[in-house]
């Protein structure tokens, strides 16, 4: 979460999955390309964990 902002007293609390558990979504639509068709991409702008 390079660049978002979090509160360091509370990082034990946030953790989250390692970004490693998590394959490239465009190369994953590019092994796709036949089946599928891009319309969109979406690009979260809040992670919300209640605490």
């Amino acid at each position: 979460m390079e660049g978002i902002w979090y509160g360091s007293r509370l990082a034990a609390k946030l953790r989250d999955e390692a970004p490693s558990a998590y394959k490239d979504i465009r190369a994953v639509l590019r092994a796709q390309k036949e089946l599928v068709k891009v319309t969109r991409t979406l690009c979260p702008i809040l992670n919300y964990k209640g605490v």
